[in-house]
């Protein structure tokens, strides 16, 4: 069962828990250990309800991550660039997203990339065109170039190949 947990930042023992109680979303609130209420909404109050949090955070830290307001959200086997993890050697490669943490807000995706090597990170970024191997051939690299920039000058698209190659 899927379930997600806010735990108070200033008692561990004091927590909300969102989970799935037939058609409904159960919110649980628990203080010291003990239930002391849960409420049953439908899925549209409760979008309503995470929203409102959202817009709450939002007011307060200015914008935050907004990774699940996005129209298409990232999802397990997208085909993605890292934009932003932990480790810079990660940032700018390619992979396949294999796991999506939404609780998470730090490094939400999980991404495989070329030679079956892994990493949770930060951010990524959907790529519409399809992933070239280092071996494909220099026509390969321009079509991918053209599809990560759409209506771009020809010489751009050139240059962008010309990194993508390794030139």
């Amino acid at each position: 069962m899927t379930e997600y947990v806010a735990r108070c930042e200033s008692s561990d023992r004091d927590k909300i828990t969102a989970d799935r109680d037939a058609s409904k979303v159960r919110l649980l609130a628990e203080h010291s250990g003990e239930c002391k209420m849960d409420a049953f909404l439908s899925p549209d109050k409760a979008r309503a309800f995470a929203n409102g949090i959202t817009a709450l955070a939002n007011e307060i830290d200015g914008g935050g991550v907004r990774a699940s307001s996005t129209s298409d959200p990232v999802r397990v086997g997208d085909e993605v660039v890292i934009v932003r993890a932990d480790s810079a050697s990660y940032v700018g490669r390619y992979g396949t997203v294999t796991e999506v943490d939404r609780v998470d807000t730090d490094l939400p995706y999980y991404v495989s990339v070329t030679g079956g090597f892994g990493q949770w990170v930060a951010e990524v970024r959907k790529v519409t065109a399809p992933v070239v191997a280092p071996s494909s051939s220099r026509e390969a690299y321009v079509t991918r170039a053209k599809g990560l920039l759409p209506g771009a000058v020809d010489a751009d698209v050139i240059r962008l190949a010309e990194f993508l190659a390794g030139e």
